[in-house]
């Protein structure tokens, strides 16, 4: 496939990633859709992940390498947007790779219109296993209208409703023209932020399909996501920025009572996060739980909460919180945790 008016422009922030580096970028060499550009964005790499990029630069005139100081991926990807002259973007971890039919597959459904195309991700285990990412929301096409009633928090307390910009398809005009950007001070959630800014902005329909997995995300033990204090200072800061930006939406792109509804969900949401993160970290106690339900208002908010497309466990949690049943709540999560290490073997001797 060769068609100049559809080029796409894959940005990929590289930091001492040299383990994983020629597999994500043999990945996209590989692919079934050739009209593509790679933008490889070295920050401020101290292995051979440097190296490796320009070795490729020489072999491929589609692939570019630019460097910087290390500035974190927000950085680098906001660099590569710069760097980007394709119709389209998308962007890929270091550390992943995708299918051949990646990009084919974003590009047939963009070409219909959709102001975003969002498909499936798979993770592959440290021991070469496979299991599907999973999502709560079907495939199809939603309107602007109707998406931006939950495009933030859907009331399911779980987080994002589009959590991650890899195995998404943009629309370049769109973000250089709102001057949308990754945020250098959000280190956590920056990617459903950046979501929730791009759909805003472009007023437009989204496509989804989740049963298309075409982007494989490495179980990557190494990775800082994968060690987040919950209670740290640095953590709380960025949910509390992320909440500055998403009230910025006011009067804007999004109605107060439609904004308001889902801060009010979100909020339930990062109780939730909060409190299974203690329970596993053994510090959750009945006063920690009493506490941390006054401070995130939970009695308030979980009346937003939509009970409907909850799984039964979240609708035992979600009455809990409403009534006040704290002990039953702490109750039912112990005992979920306790099933929950059985299964993965954790714990026995």
């Amino acid at each position: 496939m060769n068609n100049n008016d559809c080029i796409v422009s894959i940005v990929v922030p590289v930091y001492n990633a040299s383990l994983f580096l020629n597999q994500c970028i043999q990945s996209i060499i590989r692919q079934d859709y050739e009209n593509w550009e790679l933008i490889l964005i070295n920050d401020g790499s101290t292995d051979e992940s440097l190296d490796i990029c320009r070795r490729y630069v020489q072999n491929d005139s589609r692939i570019k390498v630019f460097s910087q100081e290390n500035k974190g991926v927000s950085s680098a990807r906001n660099l590569g947007i710069k760097q980007s002259s394709g119709k389209y973007i998308a962007f890929v971890d270091s550390d992943d790779y995708v299918e051949q039919n990646y990009i084919s597959s974003l590009i047939s459904k963009k070409t219909h219109g959709y102001s975003m195309v969002v498909l499936g991700m798979k993770k592959r285990k440290n021991d070469g296993s496979f299991t599907t990412v999973k999502s709560r929301i079907s495939c199809g096409c939603y309107s602007f209208v109707d998406f931006v009633e939950y495009i933030i928090d859907d009331g399911s307390m779980s987080g994002f409703t589009i959590h991650s910009v890899c195995s998404v398809l943009y629309d370049l005009d769109i973000i250089k023209k709102h001057d949308l950007i990754f945020s250098d001070k959000i280190k956590y959630n920056e990617d459903g932020l950046f979501n929730i800014q791009y759909f805003l902005a472009s007023k437009k329909d989204v496509f989804i399909d989740y049963q298309s997995l075409v982007y494989i995300y490495n179980d990557n033990s190494s990775s800082a996501t994968k060690t987040v204090d919950l209670l740290s200072e640095q953590y709380l800061l960025c949910m509390r920025l992320v909440e500055e930006r998403l009230l910025e939406q006011k009067n804007i792109t999004i109605s107060d009572a439609i904004l308001e509804k889902q801060i009010k969900r979100r909020q339930v949401t990062l109780f939730l996060e909060v409190v299974i993160y203690l329970l596993y970290t053994n510090q959750l106690t009945i006063k920690r739980l009493k506490e941390l339900a006054i401070s995130y208002k939970v009695v308030e908010n979980s009346k937003e909460l939509n009970f409907k497309i909850m799984n039964n466990k979240k609708r035992v949690i979600a009455f809990c919180l409403r009534h006040k049943c704290y002990f039953l709540l702490l109750a039912i999560l112990k005992f979920g945790s306790r099933k929950s290490r059985k299964r993965t073997g954790e714990g026995e001797k």
